[in-house]
């Protein structure tokens, strides 16, 4: 224990914390993720391997930090606020900002055409879309990594054991592309959904039992569905449709553009290469 006084420890401490803040903007600046931000004043030229080093530095620094002011009797705050909540609270106060630029908000600044507010009802769409997926990834907590994952379900079957090896070779090979198509067939082993199959003869009906059903008009009724392209009806807080291509991003379209892409008069031997559509509807 050193001879420090009360004021010196707390000079000590105050310093070191503004040198940590420092390295954190340094670890941010040199990470190649920052050069995505659309605001980012920087040229991201710092390599992996420059990024790695520096984090290593980084991280040698702060163990070293933290040593000296537990040599020298200078306590640190408690930690206890959940990095993955305050993450999520953060998430919630996004969500309020896109609602905000909504059609029916941003009227309040002036006239708004009404093809301009179609177009601003897409584009939050497409970032109430993400912004959803990450809150369901943070939502899920530890349960998201795959090796975690995996061990739990190793007992449910022999297939397990093949996704496993997957597992290993996409680790020990560094082949991260492949984690999200490994994810997915994870999902479907966990998967607790249950799904209802409607299928039969063209112009059965299956498209007016399911409207019928969901007191809804958004199926193709009257027309020859492309039947290579899977069609599914799940629960969600608004009604939208969201288009899979074999190529590019999905798209996220209103519920009565579907026969647009899942009909052969308006998508002819599926020309516009969809994968699947999914329809979300507020129905009980």
């Amino acid at each position: 224990m050193s001879g420090f006084n009360e004021n010196h420890k707390l000079r000590l401490r105050s310093t070191i914390q503004y040198i940590d803040k420092l390295l954190g903007e340094v670890v941010r600046l040199v990470d190649s993720s920052e050069a995505q931000s659309p605001f980012s004043g920087h040229v991201s030229d710092a390599t992996p391997i420059q990024s790695k080093v520096i984090s290593d530095y980084v991280a040698r620094l702060r163990a070293k930090m933290r040593e000296i002011l537990h040599a020298h009797g200078v306590s640190l705050p408690e930690r206890r606020i959940s990095s993955v909540w305050a993450a999520r609270t953060v998430f919630s106060s996004i969500d309020i900002a896109v609602e905000e630029i909504k059609p029916k908000y941003m009227r309040g600044y002036g006239e708004l055409p009404e093809q301009a507010g179609r177009e601003l009802d897409l584009m939050v769409s497409q970032l109430e879309d993400l912004l959803h997926r990450m809150e369901g990834f943070l939502a899920q907590g530890a349960g998201k990594d795959l090796r975690a994952r995996l061990d739990r379900l190793e007992k449910t079957g022999d297939e397990i054991e093949l996704l496993r090896k997957l597992e290993d070779v996409i680790t020990v090979q560094g082949l991260v592309e492949f984690r999200p198509s490994l994810g997915m067939l994870i999902e479907r082993q966990e998967s607790a959904t249950f799904e209802v199959a409607v299928f039969g003869r063209v112009s059965s009906g299956k498209s007016s039992l399911l409207d019928y059903l969901l007191q809804t008009d958004v199926l193709p009724v009257g027309v020859t569905p492309v039947t290579v392209i899977p069609t599914r009806i799940t629960h969600g807080q608004s009604p939208r449709a969201v288009v899979h291509f074999a190529e590019g991003a999905p798209a996220i379209v209103e519920p009565q553009r579907v026969a647009d892409f899942v009909t052969e008069q308006r998508n002819p031997a599926n020309a516009k290469h969809v994968a699947r559509v999914q329809i979300e509807l507020p129905s009980a």
